[in-house]
């Protein structure tokens, strides 16, 4: 078919596909002004992903962004949300929504609740607004103030249910740190008490930096041997014995350490406590030391050494003993410490009162119907129905094929059509007329390039 025979099916046509046409757009019209109107009301809420979290201060990282946010947009858009929209609007209990329910369920089923969701769940879309970290809620409905009423519960449910769902899931996570806390200020009890009696029954003190005392009493010989060696004879009596100076040092060492210890952990602490115990080992030791104390003289300072020595060489085991407990008690003391800290830092999550979202002004709703839309369903209609039109046409024209130009004619009787006699209606006419000139005009180019 060419573009000649096209329009002149169109021209016979014209008539049915302005009955088309006018249909058309006289159905779409009528619906434009009978269909229920519906408003759009939307919400905004910001996801604070920059901003630290006010107890760990961590902040999201830039590859779990999308992930967070789609999680975000779906936790909108679940029958967690929407199932406690619904219990607000009280639509549950109401006459004209239970009758619609069972309509609709033709009497069966009783989660009338999650049906209601369903639909709270098809009228509301959530988009990201591009470029930004802003969440865009919105709600469609048949009056604008029941669309911005929805909209506003949806929003501060899902800011509501995240809360609780924030604190529910680090106050559960507190609970198991703070039996681990528990278990761990035991072993460390148990590991410290120990080592105390271990050192007691083997009669040996190790100082802040795990120097047993026979050790740093031959230290203390040494030194005073090497001081004396340019000096006249010496003696030490009572308290000024090096032992003694030594025991000495080692408990004002401990009660230093116990003062911090009460006012930065309290007397519970297992840590003071422990330096309790030690401060005891010690007093009998600077006791017995004192009661022990003998004089000697520089000449006998040598022997001293040695002895002191001997008995260094031979609790060396035990003092290895001793060390290995202190780390393993170091160790629990540091699991300890460290499991205290987290419970303390999920205990303030649990009892934190941000969501990590912000709300961004009240729901709004235009004053205008966003549906229908009716310049838009009638330009429609215009199109559909011209389209309509033409294929009716096209479809009746083969189904019911007639002569309508000498093209036509040739194509259907396999001949060349010689002459024609008389004009045709003045449509046709004036189709002859446009259809007569391209043909001149191509006869006069064919013409060109064979004279060429």
């Amino acid at each position: 078919m060419s573009i000649f025979q096209f329009l002149r099916i169109l021209a016979a046509r014209r008539l049915f596909m302005l009955a088309a046409l006018i249909s058309c757009v006289t159905v779409a019209t009528a619906m434009a002004f009978i269909l229920p109107k519906r408003y759009k009301a939307s919400a905004r809420v910001m996801l604070d992903i920059v901003k630290p979290d006010p107890v760990t201060g961590q902040v999201i990282a830039n590859q779990f962004l999308h992930a967070y946010t789609n999680t975000q947009i779906e936790l909108i858009r679940d029958q967690g949300v929407a199932g406690q929209v619904v219990d607000q609007l009280g639509w549950e209990t109401a006459p004209s929504v239970v009758n619609a329910y069972q309509a609709a369920n033709h009497g069966k089923g009783s989660d009338i609740r999650r049906w209601l969701g369903d639909q709270i769940i098809e009228n509301t879309k959530v988009d990201l607004v591009e470029n930004s970290n802003i969440l865009e809620i919105s709600y469609s409905a048949e009056s604008a103030e029941e669309a911005k009423r929805i909209v506003g519960l949806i929003r501060n449910t899902f800011i509501d249910t995240t809360l609780h769902s924030r604190r529910d899931t680090a106050g559960k996570t507190a609970d198991w740190y703070r039996d681990q806390v528990e278990k761990a200020k035991t072993l460390l009890s148990t590991a410290e008490g120990t080592r105390t009696l271990y050192a007691r029954t083997n009669n040996i003190v190790l100082q802040s930096d795990n120097v047993d005392l026979e050790n740093a009493r031959l230290q203390a010989l040494s030194s005073q041997s090497a001081a004396q060696a340019s000096q006249g004879q010496q003696i030490y009596v009572g308290d000024t014995a090096p032992a003694v100076n030594v025991a000495k040092t080692q408990l004002e060492q401990v009660n230093q350490q116990l003062a911090q210890a009460g006012a930065a952990l309290g007397p519970n602490h297992p840590t003071y406590q422990a330096l309790v115990r030690q401060r005891s080992v010690l007093e009998a030791e600077v006791a017995r030391e004192r009661t022990t104390a003998h004089t000697y003289v520089k000449g006998n300072a040598e022997a001293a050494f040695q002895s002191q020595k001997s008995v260094v060489v031979a609790q060396r085991d035990k003092v290895d003993q001793l060390n290995l407990m202190q780390r393993d008690i170091d160790v629990k003391r540091q699991q300890y410490m460290e499991a205290s800290k987290r419970a303390g830092e999920l205990r303030m999550e649990a009892d934190v009162g941000e969501a990590g979202l912000s709300v961004l002004g009240d729901p709004s709703v235009p004053e205008k119907p966003y549906f229908p839309n009716k310049p838009l369903i009638i330009g429609a209609s215009v199109a559909f129905g011209g389209a309509l039109g033409i294929v009716l046409s096209l479809l009746i024209e083969m189904l019911h094929r007639r002569v309508r130009s000498v093209e036509d004619l040739e194509y259907g009787a396999q001949v060349e059509v010689l002459a024609r006699i008389g004009e045709g209606k003045r449509a046709n006419s004036i189709v002859r007329r446009v259809v007569r000139y391209f043909e001149i005009r191509r006869a006069n180019t064919q013409a060109k390039r064979a004279a060429g």
